[in-house]
């Protein structure tokens, strides 16, 4: 996401003819719904609970 944002507010400034209004309008719009899923994604990874044991490889793989 970061590298998206930066090349948007890069262009403003290197992109001849460019109408600098919509652009900045789109980068905020994606920055508003990329929040918005962050949150949403927080929330369901929230409710499903953490794993009290460190990761282990036995629980989905056969290990002999």
């Amino acid at each position: 996401g970061m590298p998206g944002l930066l090349g948007g507010i890069a262009a403003v400034f290197v992109v001849e003819g460019i109408n600098k209004g919509q652009q900045l309008s789109g980068i905020g719009i994606t920055f508003i719904i990329a929040a918005i899923a962050g949150l949403i994604a927080g929330m369901v990874i929230k409710a499903f609970g953490r794993r009290m044991n460190v990761y282990d490889d036995t629980e989905e793989f056969i290990v002999e």
